[in-house]
């Protein structure tokens, strides 16, 4: 593939982009058929779109396995992580259903701003998902086709809705030569696409986030994939979370250490939430206190800005121009570092875009209480 590009793996230069930040739990609300579930991805099949609520899933019902069926609509999901404060979670549709997209778009409603959205999204649809309060889409699927990468695809949805609210889900499994590919099509399908350093490092000019389920334990409490995880913290040099097999406390700090800090780390049928035995409560501790041990004060200076700022086609990556304005300070005021505080937070906002959501949240809070006084108001009339 023509865009792909070798680089120096992450362990050879001190770059901001490779030091270790506060490793994050990112929760999850899987949406089939209408419900909140949590299944086995790779055992389900494509589902039509005209199926309703009711109807099995593509292929062979006896094939799919499902770990768990919330009595629960997603909007209450969505709350829970809104008042754990723990944004960047993932909603995703597993089937193009129309009852799918609607529980989708209620937890969208719930914590606008907060919560990722992916399944079946494209050009045709990313908008929409965004306006719904989506603070990203996810993408896989359509920006591949016959199992080949379509860097066209990926171009016109980057020009549509902007890289800065775009994740990639780089899902993988393991072939026969011990590397790792991307399955599309509900994760049934090996795509071309090799997630490797090189990869990693061409895409990454393209979106904000990568998304990596490690489709082998996914699903099945087996324990977290090792290699993986570690291959992500080596080389991703954006924001990248796993998801697969976690089970236990002890994976989430497997999580932690293999992936250097970088990786944060998704959790889903082994929570007590989804009928496993996790508490969600010491998860959401276990986040609180990875925050705490998080590594203070500004970001670290990269040994060759230059190299790790530089963009796919040569010019400045997005947050490059902040870093810059920050290191001219930190030049200029060593002794009084403070003094180039708000340029640090500057850059950490380009990077992660939290005042983004905050103000996105105050916003809907604002609308809300609008409207209930409005209500509140009409009765009062009756």
């Amino acid at each position: 593939m023509a865009l792909l590009r070798q680089r120096q793996p992450c362990s050879r230069r001190a770059a901001v982009s490779c030091s270790a930040q506060a490793v994050r739990f990112r929760p999850c609300i899987d949406i089939h058929q209408g419900k909140v579930k949590q299944i086995v991805g790779s055992t389900l099949k494509d589902l039509p779109s005209s199926s309703s609520s009711g109807s099995s899933s593509g292929g062979d019902p006896a094939e799919l396995r499902t770990n768990f069926v919330s009595d629960k609509p997603s909007s209450w999901f969505a709350e829970l992580y809104r008042r754990d404060a723990l944004p960047g979670g993932h909603v995703i549709m597993l089937g193009a259903d129309d009852a799918s997209r609607q529980t989708a778009l209620e937890a969208l409603r719930a914590w606008p701003g907060g919560l990722q959205l992916g399944g079946g999204v494209s050009t045709s649809n990313a908008g929409d998902y965004l306006d719904a309060g989506a603070s990203h889409v996810i993408v896989t699927s359509f920006v591949f086709r016959e199992g080949r990468f379509d860097e066209e695809r990926l171009d016109a949805l980057v020009k549509q809705v902007g890289k800065a609210r775009l994740v990639l889900d780089l899902s993988c499994r393991r072939r026969g030569d011990g590397g790792y590919y991307v399955v599309t099509d509900r994760w049934q399908r090996f795509s071309s696409l090799r997630v490797d350093a090189a990869t990693l490092e061409a895409l990454a000019s393209r979106c904000d986030e990568f998304l990596v389920h490690g489709v082998d334990v996914e699903g099945m409490q087996l324990g977290i994939d090792d290699d993986l995880v570690s291959l992500l913290g080596e080389a991703s040099p954006i924001p990248v979370t796993y998801a697969g097999g976690a089970r236990t406390l002890e994976d989430l700090d497997r999580v932690a250490a293999a992936g250097r800090g970088r990786v944060d780390i998704t959790v889903g049928s082994a929570l007590d939430v989804f009928g496993g035995k996790l508490p969600y409560a010491d998860v959401v501790a276990w986040h609180k206190a990875q925050a705490a041990r998080a590594p203070a004060g500004p970001p670290a200076a990269p040994e060759n800005a230059a190299m790790v700022f530089m963009g796919i086609h040569g010019g400045p990556s997005r947050c490059y121009n902040f870093w810059m304005d920050f290191q001219e300070c930190m030049h200029e005021s060593a002794t009084e570092p403070l003094k180039c505080k708000a340029l640090a937070d500057d850059y950490l906002e380009c990077l992660h875009h939290r005042k983004y959501y905050e103000r996105q949240l105050t916003i809907e809070r604002e609308r809300r209480r609008q409207e209930a006084e409005a209500a509140a108001g009409g009765k009062a009339h009756h």
